[in-house]
């Protein structure tokens, strides 16, 4: 299900989210810096904040959605990158399936004292852990979280996941060595970018990688500017056009 329009019953609730955002205790003893510590944040099921300006992430516990790409506990940090003048992307908490919850012995075995402490003295089905790369320095994590209400935010509209599961379903039904294809057309300025990032990232949820043929030689996405060109994709598109570290192949 796709997350409502942003208004001001939507902001509230985000600030009081906000409030919980506790910094791990690297900040608070004098040996980080507290504007590019970690910090946990708890989150109930569908509870979401705006990502804004460039900041890295990983889910400690149970899952959360970011953009179409749904990401559970692990160890690595994914990089999210918004510039002022891009809509920016919602972290929303999402409800963890039965087959993917994992015992408490194997999510708190894999980490930092401080972590494992905060897991078992609160059951909220969803921790967060974000942190500011150190080579951005001047803005605190929660300055980039306080969105204010008048910047644009990305919208998945409601056709989206259901088009996703559709053609997922077709994808699976097919050889190996006869792929599905996906086009995705459009008059200027209806979200046809927008649309590619979140198929991309939500075909990742169940394939180990997406091929993107990038024609928009004018404003490409990941490409660069007036050729085609073929992306393998193998990781979550989360960075703004020509804000994206590549690590995937690309063919001009």
């Amino acid at each position: 299900m796709a997350p409502g329009p942003w208004g001001p019953r939507r902001q509230a609730r985000t600030h009081r989210v906000l409030k919980r955002l506790a910094a791990r205790p690297s900040a608070e003893d004098g040996e980080g810096d507290p504007r590019t510590s970690e910090h946990l944040l708890p989150l109930r099921v569908g509870e979401e904040v705006t990502l804004r300006g460039a900041l890295e992430l990983r889910v400690v516990r149970g899952r959360a959605e970011v953009w179409g790409a749904v990401l559970r506990p692990s160890r690595a940090f994914l990089r999210v990158v918004a510039p002022p003048w891009v809509a920016v992307p919602r972290l929303r908490a999402q409800r963890q399936a039965p087959d993917e919850a994992a015992g408490p012995e194997e999510a708190l075995s894999e980490e930092d004292a401080d972590i494992r402490e905060f897991l078992l003295l609160h059951s909220w089905p969803t921790v967060i852990c974000l942190r500011s790369p150190r080579e951005v320095p001047g803005t605190a994590l929660r300055e980039q979280l306080e969105v204010p209400l008048e910047q644009p935010r990305l919208k998945v509209h409601r056709a989206w996941p259901i088009l996703v599961d559709k053609f997922s379903t077709m994808a699976g039904a097919l050889r190996p060595e006869e792929p599905p294809v996906l086009l995705v057309m459009g008059n200027k300025g209806v979200g046809k970018s927008s649309c590619c990032r979140y198929l991309v990232n939500a075909l990742l949820n169940g394939a180990s990688e997406v091929c993107y043929l990038e024609t928009d030689i004018g404003q490409p996405e990941l490409g660069p500017p007036g050729l085609v060109s073929l992306h393998r994709v193998r990781r979550p598109v989360l960075q703004a056009a020509h804000a994206e570290q590549h690590s995937h192949e690309c063919t001009v």
